[in-house]
């Protein structure tokens, strides 16, 4: 009996070993996996951060060339626009420059028509270069002694009775009438041009007539020869 109670705690502690044994290997295997893992860990993290600044050094390079091709279109934008911008200055400047040869050419035909032909007609040339709608021009001249030139009255008449009555009531009215600025401004312009056309000559008045000539409105007067001195 004792024998057999010997022989059991022989075993039970035999077994209690392997138990124990047991546990600290599987012990000793979890602490080895545990840190074999965590040196991949390690050795993965710098592999994931080397990456990620490459990647973020892409990005940086890309920015970097998209900012470069911005400033170069940028630039080519503005060198179109100065160059539209010259090309425009150039054609107004030719344009005037032109349009000043042509006034310049057209004054010089003008005093040449008047030194080949001493005979200077004011009537035809009335007629010609200040022509109003609906009315003709009548003139009187007489010699000035004092200035040598010859002195023009110039009269505007219209061609009908109907219209001589709607202007002279329009004059009457003091109505603000198209038609009424267009003869004032028409006698200024003769007044002050055709002493320069022609030297010989010098207008004293241009005035409005009715169709019965019997009512006259002075448009513009230069008794004091301004347009001469």
């Amino acid at each position: 009996m004792r024998l057999r109670n010997r022989y059991s705690i022989a075993i039970l502690l035999t077994m209690s070993i392997v138990v124990i044994g047991a546990c600290s290997k599987s012990n000793e295997e979890s602490a080895s996996n545990e840190k074999a893992q965590s040196k991949e860990e390690s050795i993965a993290a710098p592999s994931n951060s080397s990456e990620k600044r490459l990647n973020e050094i892409d990005d940086t390079k890309v920015e970097v060339e998209s900012s470069d091709a911005n400033r170069e279109l940028v630039s080519e934008i503005t060198s179109n626009q100065n160059s539209d911008e010259l090309v425009a200055e150039e054609t107004q400047v030719e344009n005037e420059e032109g349009n000043a040869t042509a006034d310049e050419a057209a004054n010089n035909s003008q005093d040449e028509v008047v030194k080949e032909n001493p005979d200077f007609d004011v009537d035809t040339y009335l007629k010609t270069n200040y022509k109003i709608d609906s009315t003709h021009y009548v003139t009187d001249t007489w010699e000035n002694d004092v200035t040598g030139r010859t002195e023009y009255i110039v009269n505007i008449l219209p061609d009908t009775e109907e219209y001589s009555e709607e202007i002279t009531e329009a004059f009457k009215n003091g109505a603000d009438d198209e038609r009424i600025v267009t003869m004032i401004n028409t006698a200024e312009n003769l007044l002050d041009e055709l002493p320069q056309i022609n030297d010989e000559i010098h207008i004293e008045s241009v005035n409005w007539v009715t169709f019965k000539e019997d009512f006259h409105i002075t448009l513009i007067q230069d008794r004091d020869q301004n347009t001469i001195k």
